[in-house]
């Protein structure tokens, strides 16, 4: 058996047995059904979308397979040109795959009712569960191996190549959805870390998601820490020391006039001072010290992606060569162009 042909056996029995395991999916869902009632709330989000996956792939992508394989002379042309097809149907795997971390709590409660020795199948459905989105990743994974066999003809490698980058442009996109929900999820559990200390800013908006956070000491003080959490609209910096229930927040946001500082008042310390005018004009800014050269360095990187993604959105974006060196440039100009700002307002 050549490599092509192992590549293609693979993935041929590697989908019947994918199929079998979505059928035992949605037998698991269908017991919970008839066991709790199929109007309970719990029954209908977990495995949301799996009747649909399921459906997609035993009527219709399995049997397409199967046809294209069979094909004496165009196997690779048939099959390539079949998941080019079939990639905008990939989406429908979305609504499963958003449900599968949310919904893994609800997943647990349901299976306190089942015994392992009497239901081994429905008592491993965590691991059956993430057999969807593993499947996705596989495809790109499956093409590129055939894009190695030796001798394909033109035809034959033009259409895995666009296969290939087709399918991996969906489970990039999977990918990217999933991380985007979690980064949004991560800021309802900021808010309700932060509780009353944020009282004063609607942390929770629709556009808003997490991108990173840095967490230290102030003045190697164990007892007080700062946390500084950056949103793709917003700094916030969380001040509070060990014992002590109150928590000073302080938040600006990013905007095209965003003044970024750092001074050594000291030997060790390094002043972090940010500044921006938020919709209405008024001017906001975060302020605290670290003795953490890499803390104020990292910072100062964070906030020159942005003003350089920043602007080369009003631009058609920057060329893709920009360096490093024409980055600090603008953060440098846009520093002396706030300066001379404030100057004048004085």
């Amino acid at each position: 058996m050549t490599h092509c042909e192992h590549i293609l056996d693979e993935m041929l029995k590697t989908e019947e047995y994918y199929v079998k395991k979505l059928a035992l999916l949605l037998k698991i869902k269908n017991r919970f059904a008839k066991d709790f009632g199929e109007n309970d709330e719990r029954v209908r989000q977990c495995l949301y979308g799996i009747e649909t996956v399921e459906k997609m792939h035993r009527e219709h992508f399995l049997p397409e397979i199967k046809k294209a394989l069979s094909s004496e002379s165009n196997k690779l042309q048939e099959l390539g040109k079949l998941f080019v097809e079939f990639a905008p149907f990939f989406k429908q795997y979305g609504p499963y795959i958003d449900a599968l971390d949310n919904q893994r709590a609800t997943r647990a409660k349901l299976l306190e009712s089942y015994s392992p020795d009497k239901h081994a199948n429905i008592c491993h459905l965590e691991n059956i569960s993430i057999m969807p989105l593993q499947r996705l990743l596989k495809y790109p994974l499956l093409l590129g191996e055939l894009l190695k066999t030796d001798k394909l003809s033109q035809d034959d490698k033009s259409a895995i190549e666009n296969a290939f980058n087709k399918m991996k442009e969906v489970s990039s996109k999977v990918n990217q959805g999933k991380t985007m929900k979690e980064n949004k999820d991560k800021v309802l559990k900021i808010n309700k870390d932060l509780g009353n200390a944020a009282k004063s800013l609607t942390l929770i908006q629709p556009s808003r998601y997490f991108v990173n956070q840095l967490g230290f000491f102030q003045r190697n003080d164990q007892n007080k820490k700062i946390t500084v959490f950056i949103f793709n609209d917003l700094i916030l910096v969380d001040k509070h020391e060990k014992d002590d229930k109150e928590r000073l927040v302080q938040f600006c946001p990013f905007s095209d006039d965003i003044y970024f500082d750092k001074e050594k008042i000291e030997n060790d310390i390094w002043l972090i001072k940010i500044e921006a005018e938020d919709q209405e004009g008024k001017e906001k800014s975060v302020e605290f010290t670290t003795t953490n050269d890499d803390i104020a360095i990292e910072l100062e990187g964070i906030i020159s992606s942005f003003i350089v993604e920043d602007d080369s959105n009003l631009n058609n974006r920057l060329s893709q060569d920009t360096t490093e060196q024409n980055q600090t440039e603008k953060v440098e100009e846009r520093a002396i162009n706030r300066k001379s700002q404030k100057l004048l307002k004085k």
